[in-house]
């Protein structure tokens, strides 16, 4: 009875064995998951944090999850991408790429995985929803093509005059994925590929940035310079706008939109970007004497992110003097015809005064002075200098002067501004 109560210890020992030899074995082999893996989200560090986890640093891109073994790679359906989607992955298929094995396939999934852009077009191009860079603006999760095709990756960052990858079969066993490890030249990137949806730490829901460099008064007007982007949409010349008397909101503030759309090669060689965005505007206003400039850069459309303050400067804004022009003067029988145009930049929509004196200046004994008004429509006018109002003038004086005469023609400033009143020329005429 002994021997049999050993000898059925033995057996249960060795059925236990067999038992947890068959779970081993089972779990050992990786399998295709039940479903294909949802693509992430977020920004591209935290999508490949999740790659990560499919395919860490030290894994395998194969479908039994080992080192291959292949001694062709173009007939190894342990390493195709496509057999790595659909039996490991759980993919239904894997249509619409090109496939690959070993480097390409990795890189050519990654970046499906990524971004769900599928590369159907090879040789480094640039597949539909996606873009070409230059390799110093490579970001984290651009694909890479190195050395003419020889090798492909996930760009992770750069160093110096080298870049870093997320690959496979760079180094290792056959097929061997390592993260940001293997180190290649920038000379040997033959391309770089960037999604459209390209989405990073500097570019989710960021507010613009920029300078203000510096503003000018002038007379009647304010001239603000620098430049401002949005990295959410870093080739967008964004809108800046600047406020002339306060800040944005304030009751005698007055507002003025304009676009950084000026070439500033310097901003796009120290950010990596492309496109224009530098701002140089002189801004007509009717503000005058000393007075604060705040320039603000306004968040790029559909992106998040707030508008921002560049800051504040202040300058000395002197009032406009009216402009015009006597066109013409023609005397008649006791009277003396003039016409032109005259207005006030500070008040650029009113129809100003017009003084004519007939037989010297203003201010002089024998002079005889009248007063009319520049109120005669002048679309021409209005067109070239961007006002409205009616400016133009064209009267005929009666007066008690005869013989040849000097006609002085003058434009009043504007009541309530700065500014002085403008001579707009001398005529000489015969009345009759």
């Amino acid at each position: 009875m002994i021997i049999k109560y050993r000898v059925s210890r033995q057996l249960f020992a060795l059925i236990m064995a067999v038992i947890l030899m068959v779970i081993s074995f089972a779990i050992t082999p990786v399998t295709a998951i039940a479903a294909a893996p949802a693509h992430p989200t977020g920004t591209a560090q935290q999508r490949i944090d999740q790659l990560l986890r499919l395919f860490p640093d030290g894994s395998y891109f194969t479908v039994d999850g080992k080192a291959c073994s292949h001694t062709r790679r173009e007939t190894c359906n342990n390493c195709r991408m496509s057999s790595v989607m659909t039996q490991r992955l759980g993919y239904p298929n894997a249509n619409g790429f090109m496939d690959g094995h070993t480097c390409v396939g990795f890189a050519r999934f990654a970046f499906f995985y990524i971004w769900g852009i599928k590369d159907n077009v090879g040789s480094g191009n640039a597949p539909a929803g996606s873009q070409r860079v230059s390799v110093d603006q490579a970001k984290l999760g651009d694909m890479v093509r190195l050395s003419g095709g020889d090798h492909w990756g996930i760009f992770v960052r750069s160093e110096g005059n080298n870049v870093f990858i997320y690959d496979a079969n760079g180094s290792g066993g056959i097929s061997q994925v390592r993260y940001g490890v293997n180190k290649y030249s920038k000379t040997s990137v033959s391309s770089v590929v960037r999604a459209n949806n390209y989405v990073d730490s500097a570019t989710a829901g960021n507010d613009p940035q920029g300078s203000y460099d510096a503003a000018i008064g002038g007379n009647g007007t304010v001239r603000v310079h620098g430049w401002a982007f949005d990295n959410d949409s870093p080739s967008q010349s964004i809108s800046v706008h600047v406020y002339i008397g306060g800040p944005a909101g304030s009751t005698n503030a007055e507002g003025h939109a304009i676009a950084a759309n000026i070439s500033r090669p310097d901003v796009n060689n120290i950010y990596k970007i492309s496109g224009n965005h530098g701002f140089d505007a002189t801004i007509a206003t009717s503000k005058s004497g000393v007075q604060d400039v705040y320039v603000y850069a306004i968040n790029a459309p559909g992106t998040g992110g707030n508008n921002v303050l560049l800051g504040k400067k202040t300058v000395t804004i002197t009032a406009n003097d009216p402009q015009g022009s006597y066109d013409a003067a023609i005397g008649g029988k006791r009277t003396v015809r003039v016409h032109g145009w005259a207005f006030d930049k500070d008040s650029p929509s009113l129809s100003i005064s017009v003084h004519v004196y007939i037989g010297g200046p203003a201010g002089s004994a024998n002079a005889e002075g009248y007063a009319i008004i520049a109120n005669i429509s002048r679309s021409d006018v209005n067109t070239i200098y961007k006002i409205s109002g009616n400016h133009g003038f064209d009267s005929t004086i009666t007066t008690s002067k005869s013989g040849v005469q000097d006609v002085y023609v003058y434009a009043i400033n504007a009541p309530g501004t700065g500014g002085n009143n403008v001579l707009l020329g001398k005529k000489t005429v015969t009345i009759s």
